[in-house]
């Protein structure tokens, strides 16, 4: 039985939280393909990412998808489907927000892209931080990896003010978080780096996936 939350603990260390798989973008970069169709380990992007997350034990696991995506009426019930609005692109600002919203609690955000990213990495490197009712994200030289992160549900009033004023930029919203106390960022080390390559061309997906 997983344990309330606790301000100050490592979510590593028996706290609940939630995992939320984001992918409803269109992925107009990889020639029209769908990347939670992309082949990894010989299964789909998708199940391959959900299956990190599963692996994690969050409490819920939810998926962010759009409605027309017809590969999640093969997801596991046990998983919940966020589904994006029709006709309404919010970006992946909008399902980290409806998640949230679903969750009402901290929130492991992973990208439909990062083949990289293990069960193991995220434990050692972001379940690891002492959770202070604050979200965790890495930054490096291009800004925050958005797409592995901590989202806390504090952190849920500044993303609605974005998304309502159609402030789409995760990396805008994660920098003013971290000025408001409710977030904190984690250099990138190059072990760190190493798993956040994402992949938006079939060029990077090649280079990535091999």
């Amino acid at each position: 039985m997983s344990m309330p939350y606790q301000p100050g603990e490592s979510l590593r260390s028996g706290a609940s939280f939630a995992a939320a798989l984001i992918a409803g973008g269109r992925s107009r970069r990889m020639e029209g393909r769908d990347k939670a169709l992309l082949d990894c380990e010989g299964v789909p992007m998708w199940k391959r990412q959900l299956r990190v997350l599963g692996d994690l034990n969050p409490r819920p696991l939810l998926l962010s998808a759009r409605e027309d995506q017809i590969w999640t009426e093969d997801v596991n019930r046990e998983v919940i489907l966020v589904p994006d609005p029709p006709n309404f692109d919010q970006g992946p600002l909008g399902g980290i927000v409806r998640c949230l919203e679903v969750a009402q609690a901290p929130l492991v955000v992973l990208g439909i892209d990062l083949p990289r990213v293990t069960p193991e990495w995220i434990r050692g490197n972001l379940l690891s931080h002492p959770a202070a009712r604050r979200g965790v994200f890495f930054k490096g030289v291009m800004g925050y990896e958005p797409l592995v992160g901590l989202y806390h549900p504090s952190m849920l009033e500044s993303m609605r003010d974005a998304l309502g004023a159609g402030r789409l930029s995760l990396q805008s919203v994660i920098a003013e978080c971290i000025d408001l106390g409710l977030a904190m960022e984690v250099p990138v080390t190059p072990e760190i780096e190493a798993a956040l390559g994402n992949a938006n061309t079939p060029e990077e997906w090649d280079r990535l996936s091999t």
